[in-house]
């Protein structure tokens, strides 16, 4: 059995023994049946994508093709046997608007849960956005036993000229996000266009450039009404204190938080003690973030910190190569690219794509 089998089956035993942590209400038969064709659904959905872009590539047989499938059955496995412990539920944290952004808080039996609801926020430029993205969303599920993770796409940002403009990648988010169905959430956050206001918690800046450090906090103001244990997931790169750029010395996500958590226009100690913040950093591996720096830097957090390795890796960057003729990997990149983003891609003429 090859190294990359054995890694799918050590991941899935890790998920499994994690998902043996905290209790919470059964659900119902109802209930698990719904998530047996919410599961269905899911599988079907990805699988005739996957299948469509290996017609379009050519490419049928190839070990990263097989790591998605494989991702993809291990991560559900683990949220269905999370799901029948009661564990986590993908129903309850639905919004009752994307302009209101606030959650409807709902059991298993229909009544308001004893537990706080465990959200992941996930900031995305999403330029474009790719099965990495999706799945690693997924696995941040299982991992950390996620009710829902809320994807933060980027709004427009005039400090990156370069990057597709919001009224192009956000329809385009909420479409991928589709395929996923109650497991993902779409937040438009990033398209507001209020002030900022200390008297209006939540409620964002003009220009749409709040980092995502901000918009979880505004989100979170958002849902003041319930107890939201908030996973902020990012890359390692930002696991530090403060980082370099351009000369000058800037802070970086793991003081952002600690500094943004005591706002008060940011309103998160308003909330009376409901939220709860967790930054879960996604690292290629183990080896990029050390013990002694993670316990640095707790020592200067009143937060928690975790870190996350994801089966899938890839960047967006290597998928607009492909499109501007710069990948010297034929048309491998295109495995890591849903087919809904690459018709978008095409159709809009993005990254200069080239003829297909």
């Amino acid at each position: 059995m090859g190294r990359e089998r054995w890694g799918a089956l050590f991941f899935a035993w890790i998920l499994l023994v994690g998902a043996l942590g905290f209790a919470g209400e059964k659900p119902t038969a109802s209930q698990l049946q719904a998530f047996a064709e919410l599961r269905r659904k899911v599988e079907a959905n990805i699988g005739v994508d996957l299948d469509a872009m290996a017609t379009i590539t050519g490419i049928t047989a190839d070990p990263d093709l097989q790591k998605i499938r494989d991702t993809l059955k291990i991560s559900l496995d683990s949220l269905e046997l999370q799901f029948q412990d009661g564990k986590i539920n993908p129903f309850i944290g639905n919004f009752i608007s994307e302009g209101q952004r606030r959650f409807v808080k709902v059991s298993a039996s229909g009544q308001e849960h004893s537990r706080p609801l465990r959200i992941g926020y996930f900031p995305v430029a999403a330029d474009p956005f790719h099965w990495a993205h999706l799945f690693t969303a997924l696995e941040a599920m299982a991992q950390l036993g996620l009710d829902k993770v809320v994807f933060i796409v980027a709004g427009s940002d005039p400090r990156k000229p370069d990057l597709t403009p919001a009224e192009l990648r956000h329809p385009l988010a909420k479409q991928m996000l589709e395929n996923f169905s109650e497991f993902f959430a779409y937040s438009d956050i990033t398209l507001q266009e209020n002030a900022n206001n200390p008297e209006t918690p939540g409620v964002l800046s003009s220009n749409g450039a709040n980092d995502g450090e901000s918009n979880i906090f505004h989100d979170l103001a958002r849902n003041s009404h319930l107890a939201i244990r908030a996973f902020y997931l990012v890359g390692s790169d930002h696991f530090n204190w403060t980082v370099e750029k351009k000369g000058k010395i800037q802070d970086d996500t793991v003081k952002k938080i600690e500094e943004n958590m005591k706002k008060i226009n940011l309103g998160f100690a308003a909330a009376s003690g409901k939220h709860q913040l967790v930054a879960a950093f996604i690292a290629r591996n183990k080896a990029e973030i050390t013990d002694e720096k993670i316990a640095e830097l707790r020592s200067k957090i009143t937060y928690d910190l975790q870190v996350m390795v994801p089966t899938l890796s890839y960047s967006s960057t290597q998928i607009r190569n492909y499109f501007q003729g710069k990948s010297l990997d034929d048309k491998r990149p295109l495995i890591y690219l849903p087919t809904g983003s690459y018709n978008f891609i095409l159709k809009h003429g993005l990254y200069a794509a080239k003829a297909q």
